[in-house]
């Protein structure tokens, strides 16, 4: 059975609202999406369906936990903050519970530069989501004073064809709705 010309209301979470320690009873609020469905015939003969979608997701936001939430505090105030052990000093960026070298719970996060250098980068030219426009630069950033650390994040204000391994870059901060500042790069 094919339905012409319907009109389908569909729910369900999207990707963009599941965060590092979701659990199955928390899984954030529903989008409902329209979806209007036209019956076509591929070259081959074959039915085919296709869908506009009736939604514009907003650029995903983060879900600060208490284990990342020094991380974004610091970046709402446009300060680039890196979580470092108290007992042996050790930088680690992904946030952790426990520290990575000595397994210590002395954490807190230092202030950093925010300058660095590209370790390693890829040009984005189709992308994952709609809320992003191709073609974008994502890129490992090796933190000039967080020895140890490198960062996965975008590089922005540059023609991406000119982006290089080792490019000196400094820390900027986008607002991508509601007051939430994110931290990228930028060419130094």
């Amino acid at each position: 059975m094919v339905a012409v010309g319907c009109q389908q209301q569909r729910s369900r979470v999207p990707p963009l609202h599941a965060h590092r320690g979701t659990g199955q009873g928390d899984v954030g609020r529903a989008t409902f999406v329209a979806v209007e469905c036209q019956l076509g015939h591929r070259p081959e003969g074959r039915p085919s369906v296709t869908a506009d979608l009736d939604f514009n997701p907003p650029r995903p936001h983060p879900y600060p936990d208490e284990v990342t939430a020094g991380f974004w505090e610091a970046a709402q105030q446009r300060t680039l903050a890196i979580q470092q052990c108290g007992d042996c000093g050790t930088f680690m960026h992904y946030p952790s519970a426990l520290c990575t070298n000595c397994q210590s719970e002395n954490l807190g996060f230092s202030e950093v530069s925010g300058r660095g250098t590209v370790y390693s980068f890829a040009i984005v030219r189709h992308s994952f989501h709609p809320a992003f426009t191709p073609p974008y630069v994502i890129a490992l950033i090796d933190l000039d004073d967080a020895p140890g650390v490198r960062m996965y994040t975008n590089i922005v204000d540059v023609d991406p064809e000119a982006v290089r391994i080792d490019m000196p870059v400094r820390v900027t901060f986008e607002d991508i709705g509601d007051g939430t500042l994110i931290p990228q790069f930028m060419p130094a």
